[in-house]
């Protein structure tokens, strides 16, 4: 039992909002997560990590990389607005 509540269901409800995928590539598993971009010309993006970090490292970057409009930049060019 915990003295204080759990705070590990916010995390797994954050890593949840995205699309997670699973495939094996050289007999190595290799999990991935997809954000689909945005905008008149999204391009595709692949940012990677080390052990022993996580993907959740990048979990702040991921939305407003993939829809660069909704976080006050261009859409077409990914540049913050002046």
């Amino acid at each position: 039992m915990y003295a204080q509540p759990c705070s590990g269901m916010y995390k797994v409800k954050a890593l949840n909002r995205h699309d997670h995928f699973m495939r094996e590539v050289d007999g190595f598993g290799l999990h991935y997560v997809h954000a689909a971009g945005q905008g008149p010309n999204p391009l595709p993006l692949v940012i990677t990590h080390g052990w022993p970090s996580t993907f959740y490292d990048f979990d702040k970057v991921i939305e407003p990389l993939a829809d660069p409009g909704a976080f006050c930049r261009d859409r077409g060019t990914g540049v913050a607005r002046q």
